[in-house]
């Protein structure tokens, strides 16, 4: 039962490292938001990270996040940086 706790928590990391590497700088956020608009990806949410004492941040974060799934898959094809980041984060 550990063992699938554990893995959920390492994907948790990974969403949570990549919404911080887009929220990082503003031109991040900003070709963020201009690839889902390619995509045809519209939500009025928005990109958010968890916060240790709210018990339900993480939910909302991997909920808005997942809006977002293909945009990421995109980011990272064509942001270097952006794979890079997620290797040195982990």
């Amino acid at each position: 039962m550990c063992d699938g706790l554990e893995e959920i928590n390492v994907s948790v990391v990974k969403i949570r490292n990549a919404i911080r590497f887009v929220r990082s700088l503003p031109f991040r956020l900003l070709a963020f938001k201009k690839c889902a608009e390619k995509l045809h990806i519209e939500c009025k949410k928005s990109l958010c990270l968890d916060v240790a004492t709210r018990w339900n941040s993480t939910y909302l974060m991997l909920k808005a996040a997942e809006k977002f799934e293909k945009v990421f898959v995109r980011l990272g094809q064509s942001e270097p940086r952006y794979m890079s980041y997620l290797l040195e984060v982990d």
